[in-house]
């Protein structure tokens, strides 16, 4: 199978649960590191843009997107994406890759992938500078470049506007406006479209040549092949990648002595790790509730002398012993939507207020963990206030908590 096929069979999966999309990583398994680049790249351009995508097919249909069969319309955002936000890729081989396939999967519809595709190739005018904010007929780059096109695509109204160039949430774009006002909500959403660098972190005046410095005490930008990256760390005991934003919610417990930490929303182990570099003399007990990030948490820590991962409903073994008590809580990852593709895409009120509820409840099932005295450093990727300052104050009201520092 090849790079472009892989990408429109995982595609055709997503459509059906779109904005809902599940964050498994893109497989890659049989390709070699060529076409495994150019499959993880189409599949993150679609992701990334898939709004925007859709008001670019959209014009050129006789009827309604949604009605369409899902390999179908995988075939148009996967062609659409490579011939609108990746560079260096033959229109004509874009397109007969994707008539092809779905000429296997959804023979009557190949005619109109084949016709709606030609003419998003032919909808394009040139790439100008720079992306003049509130043209209709403009598609902006990640780089502040934009697409010029023969015809305006993007909806009237600024709001939604903004949500479809972007590809966001229109309620999380609503949300910004109404917290920030339109031109700090603008922004916002036009920073989430800039690719974010892979930032190494515990680097601390180490030289590599593809390493660069970073504006971060102690960081650098990766700018080596993806391929050379496990090398890099592995030549550098004690760096990770790390994004700086997010150690620095760990850095601020460097001055506690703590005997035991419970890391109880650990993910796949970065803070664990910067735990356990900054805090040497402390006994780790690190969990998750998803069963595959589990997975990996107990792989990376296998035989690790001081970091202990147990199963999660084994936490209560654990009560009255932790001195410092890290909730990494589950959030909307509007920090980081440059990182989440997925996020962008499923943020509602009704999201936002399920993970208010379930913030609260993993602060109220773990309080018995605390030991006499003990911190808790509650952490979240979201920019949201709802998340974060209030969160923090209902802590401080309903379990009797001290703010130390915000």
């Amino acid at each position: 199978m090849t790079a472009r096929e892989l990408v429109m069979d995982r595609v055709a999966g997503r459509v059906r649960h779109f904005p809902d999309l599940d964050t498994r990583p893109m497989p890659t398994t049989g390709l070699d590191a060529r076409d495994a680049a150019l499959a993880l790249a189409i599949d993150q351009a679609v992701t990334r843009r898939w709004r925007t995508l859709e008001a670019a097919v959209e014009p050129h249909l006789r009827r309604p997107w949604a009605g369409l069969h899902p390999t179908v319309r995988s075939a148009m955002l996967v062609g659409a994406a490579q011939m609108l936000l990746l560079s260096r890729l033959p229109d004509h081989a874009v397109i007969d890759a994707a008539v092809e396939w779905t000429k296997r999967c959804t023979p009557p519809a190949a005619g109109m992938v084949n016709a709606v595709l030609r003419r998003v190739s032919e909808m394009r005018d040139s790439i100008v500078d720079h992306h003049e904010v509130g043209r209709r007929d403009e598609i902006a780059l990640s780089d502040g470049t934009a697409w010029r096109l023969h015809r305006e695509i993007m909806p009237a109204e600024p709001a939604l506007q903004l949500a479809v160039q972007t590809s966001l949430a229109p309620a999380l774009v609503e949300r910004w406006i109404a917290l920030v006002g339109f031109d700090a909500a603008r922004g916002r959403a036009f920073h989430t479209l800039v690719m974010p660098p892979i930032i190494v972190v515990g680097v601390d005046g180490r030289i590599d040549p593809r390493l660069e410095p970073h504006e971060a005490p102690g960081a650098a930008v990766y700018i080596g092949p993806s391929g050379e990256l496990a090398e890099v760390l592995a030549a550098l005991p004690g760096t990770r990648v790390q994004d700086p934003s997010s150690a620095m919610a760990v850095s601020i417990t460097a001055s506690l002595k703590p005997r035991c930490i419970i890391d109880v929303c650990a993910g796949r182990g970065t803070k664990t790790r910067q735990l356990a570099a900054l805090h040497p003399d402390a006994r780790i007990i690190a969990t998750d509730v998803d069963p595959a990030r589990h997975e990996v948490l107990s792989h990376v820590f296998e035989g690790h002398p001081r970091v202990q991962v147990v199963p999660f409903d084994q936490l209560r073994s654990f009560d009255a012993q932790a001195e410092l008590l890290v909730l990494d809580v589950p959030c909307s990852n509007t920090g980081v939507l440059a990182r989440r593709l997925e996020a962008r895409h499923r943020f509602s009120e009704k999201s936002l207020e399920a993970l208010l509820r379930l913030q609260r409840q993993i602060a109220a099932d773990t309080w018995p963990l605390l030991a006499d005295r003990a911190v808790v450093l509650y952490a979240t990727c979201s920019i949201d206030p709802e998340e974060n300052e209030r969160q923090a104050a209902w802590l401080v009201k309903h379990h009797r908590m001290r703010l130390l520092e915000e």
